[in-house]
């Protein structure tokens, strides 16, 4: 893919000029080797743009845990935190909150709380 492999910041906004201007190219044709090249950020991009937010926790969920690097990255706890208070996909929630809670007890639990209310249960 082109500047897939390069580090120059003016190749990387051409690349990420690319990415979210093509109607065209997809999340999954790109994601082995924009992973392979640490453009996590690039990807996560992606993802927004598509408004898939199961792909998007899941790769601030493998920054955060240090399965994908990418220094552009800042506080994907935080970040996955967001989106899961945003969300009102029940599996969603239930899928990651653990993950969160033990990393971000307070958050996992006003995420999980708020789920709960939203939901319409009783706490």
């Amino acid at each position: 893919m082109l500047y897939s492999q390069t580090t120059d910041p003016e190749e990387l906004q051409e690349l990420l000029a690319l990415l979210g201007e093509s109607s065209f190219i997809a999340p999954d044709d790109v994601r082995e080797q924009l992973v392979e090249n640490g453009h996590i950020a690039s990807l996560a991009k992606m993802y927004e743009k598509k408004n898939d937010l199961s792909a998007l926790i899941d790769l601030y969920v493998k920054v955060a845990d240090g399965v994908w690097k990418d220094e552009s990255i800042v506080d994907p706890i935080g970040k996955t935190k967001l989106l899961l208070q945003g969300s009102r996909d029940r599996d969603l929630v239930q899928g990651y909150a653990l993950w969160l809670l033990k990393r971000d007890r307070p958050g996992g639990l006003k995420v999980r709380k708020e789920h709960w209310i939203r939901s319409g249960r009783v706490l």
